[in-house]
């Protein structure tokens, strides 16, 4: 109930801001499925009838004028069967983050709302496992060679830029967007896995408009 009230009084928060700068809000939930190469409208199609290979998260941005500004976060539990006799599933964690800058057609989210944005963040996936690490006095884990200390976290850079066409009626809102992800690679420095990510994702989301 706390938490309930507390999100309610931020929400209102919202309200009023973008209210008083002439502007736009818009939260919502997202689902986006992947492709490693560039879909057709038939492969989209497929695939969400599948129902597999979806990352489900959610949206907030808010515009000013005709300039959009927004993240997305997809967070992921995943499992593939264990080859350890003692467990029936391995289980990892998945993220996916990313701030976005983009430019409307439409000085407001009007009914048809076309758009491009860029967007930039990270990705990860830590190994949820049991496996028999060992940590010295610090808490570090030691080093037992490469694969080993992979297997604990996968994590990238990200960059992405898209387009997509916004649908909103009243207060609520539909979008499709096409995205391609050129930029994935482990952060300087370090020895991690660059997470998996497919270069072309297409997402679907869904929510409500504070504002214009």
């Amino acid at each position: 109930m706390k938490k309930l009230l507390i999100f309610l009084v931020l929400l209102s928060g919202v309200a009023v801001s973008v209210s008083a700068v002439s502007a736009s809000a818009r939260f919502g939930a997202i689902l986006s499925v992947g492709f490693l190469d560039s879909p057709s409208i038939s492969d989209i199609i497929n695939e969400i009838d599948k129902g597999i290979n979806f990352r489900p998260g959610f949206e907030f941005a808010m515009k000013i004028d005709r300039i959009g500004f927004g993240l997305n976060s997809f967070i992921m539990f995943n499992r593939t069967k264990s080859t350890d006799p003692a467990l029936l599933w391995d289980w990892t964690f998945d993220w996916i983050s990313t701030v976005n800058i983009g430019y409307h057609l439409a000085r407001t989210w009007h009914f048809l709302d076309p758009f491009i944005e860029a967007g930039f963040g990270a990705a990860g996936r830590v190994d949820l496992s049991p496996q028999q690490y060992s940590f010295d006095d610090m808490g570090y884990m030691e080093y037992y060679g490469y694969d080993a200390y992979n297997r604990l976290l996968n994590l990238s850079l990200i960059g992405y830029i898209a387009a997509g066409l916004s649908i909103r009626i009243n207060m609520l809102y539909v979008s499709g967007k096409l995205s391609y992800w050129p930029l994935n690679s482990p952060p300087p420095a370090t020895q991690y896995l660059a997470y998996p990510v497919k270069q072309f994702q297409f997402a679907i989301s869904a929510g409500f408009v504070v504002g214009r």
